[in-house]
């Protein structure tokens, strides 16, 4: 894996930034990043911002190995869709280990209702680094 600053510019590999990795991660297993379930790499990305919500999910199809079409002007639903894509190819069900916490006071409970067993953002798997598949 090669990492590129937002002007494209190639800014290490994987191995060269390790120590960087697992300090922004919280996770000094990400080296064996091909191991790890999906609750693992979304606790890995929950912090991450980005301007605009379907621009954190379109940027993850990699690390789970999905296509998906992009689709802007979805907001939380393409987070939704990437999740079901997860679903459709890894057989890994952490994928709804996700928890509702204090931690995101912006997101009411009465918001949740349509998300029914999938989160709504990344960072409802915030404290789940240590989930194993």
């Amino acid at each position: 894996i090669v990492f590129f600053d937002n002007d494209w510019i190639d800014i290490g590999t994987k191995g060269s930034l390790e120590e960087e990795i697992s300090e922004i991660t919280g996770n000094d297993d990400f080296v064996n990043f091909e191991a790890a379930c999906v609750a693992q790499k979304m606790s890995w990305i929950s912090k991450r911002q980005t301007t605009r919500v379907e621009d954190m999910v379109y940027c993850l199809l990699g690390l789970f190995d999905v296509n998906m079409p992009p689709l802007y002007g979805g907001g939380e639903k393409a987070f939704t869709r990437l999740q079901l894509e997860i679903l459709k190819t890894a057989d890994d069900e952490s994928v709804f280990a996700w928890n509702l916490d204090s931690d995101h006071p912006e997101k009411p409970l009465k918001g949740m209702t349509n998300s029914g067993l999938l989160a709504v953002s990344p960072k409802y798997f915030t404290h789940l680094g240590q989930v194993r598949p």
